[in-house]
Parts: structure tokens; C-alpha cells; sequence
């Protein structure tokens, strides 16, 4: 599954067997596309906090050809990848003419 997370907060630990700090970062998933790598259906959830207001979800190939795009008033909606070539792509989610989301998907 690909989700991409905005984080809202971290804080530093020390392990106590090593002594070495580490990071603990609480996230919250804004979008998750699976499964991954693409089948002929993929899902995509977006969290239920988010209010969709022109919502569009564009997928380019690694040359940057746009090989998808598609408005997304649900918070579940299916896309037909069946047609992929196999390779990567990259997605980009817009609402409100921001961008709320980035990330990678592949094809086989």
C-alpha cells in the first residue's frame, strides 16, 4: 500500500539498550492508493477530515506525460490502472487548488 503521511509531531528518544536517539513521529495518513504494485482496480481513501472542494488526483509517467487525471468527490474511489504499462508514476492530489499529496505507484 502507498501512503504518504503528513506528520504532526515528533519527538526525540533515547534507546536505552544503545544509547542511540531516534525519532518518534506521530503521523496522520491524508491519502492512501492501493494495492501497489497497480492491479486492473485500485483503491483511493482519502482521510474523512479532509473536505473534497475540486478534488483532482493526476498521475504522470516517469517522462512526465499525464497518463491520468480525474476529479474525486468520495472519500473511496476506484481507478481503472488495468491499462498501465508496466513501470512508475508518480501522483499528485489537488483540492482546493492545493496540493495535499505526492507520491509513487508502480505498474507490473
Amino acid at each position: 500500500m502507498i501512503s504518504t503521511s503528513a506528520i504532526t509531531a515528533a519527538t526525540t528518544s533515547t534507546c536505552q539498550l544503545s544509547g542511540l536517539n531516534y525519532f518518534e513521529v506521530n503521523k496522520t495518513v491524508l491519502v492512501s492508493i492501493y494495492p501497489n504494485p497497480l492491479s486492473a482496480n485500485t483503491t483511493i481513501e482519502i482521510n474523512e477530515e479532509i473536505n473534497l472542494v475540486n478534488c483532482q488526483l493526476n498521475i504522470v509517467n516517469v517522462l512526465g506525460e499525464e497518463v491520468l487525471r480525474k476529479r474525486i468527490s468520495q472519500t473511496t474511489s476506484k481507478l481503472e490502472t488495468g491499462n498501465f504499462p508496466a513501470g512508475v508514476y508518480f501522483y499528485k492530489l489537488i483540492n482546493q487548488g492545493k496540493v495535499i499529496q505526492t507520491g509513487k505507484i508502480i505498474s507490473q
